[in-house]
């Protein structure tokens, strides 16, 4: 199987982010994590690099709930941005839910926590992504 260039984006009031090199079952290597604040400047080097650099992009989709605020209407902002600049054939839409599926304790073994929990979040999406690969 091909290395593949991943982003992931988290979204919300903070994005957590992740880049990684993907090869296979491998572990991931990642090459970058972060905190993004839309629409600041490392929000548009995180969306830029997405587009030109990543082969998939992974964001986070969002589910209106009943204790929907008006304060998670960033949170839509920053998938409007997303969707707007990265080429939907690049992009992989998971559900929130889905974050459960791998425990604080996994990232830890696979040495991918993080002190950040939206950067936990962001990795997350990444290995469900590549367990849901395989064949």
């Amino acid at each position: 199987m091909d290395t593949q260039m991943v982003a992931v984006f988290d979204p919300g009031e903070v994005t957590g982010f992740a880049t990684a090199r993907v090869n296979g079952d491998e572990r991931p290597e990642v090459l970058e994590t972060g905190e993004l604040i839309f629409p600041t400047s490392n929000f548009k080097q995180a969306l830029r690099f997405a587009q030109e650099r990543c082969d998939i992009v992974i964001i986070e989709d969002f589910i209106v709930r009943r204790d929907f605020t008006g304060s998670r209407l960033r949170t839509v902002r920053v998938i409007g941005a997303l969707e707007l600049i990265i080429k939907q054939d690049k992009i992989v839409w998971q559900q929130p839910a889905e974050k459960q599926r791998v425990p604080d304790k996994e990232l830890e073994k696979k040495n991918l926590w993080s002190s950040s929990p939206h950067i936990r979040d962001a990795l997350r999406h990444l290995l469900i992504w590549q367990q849901k690969r395989r064949p």
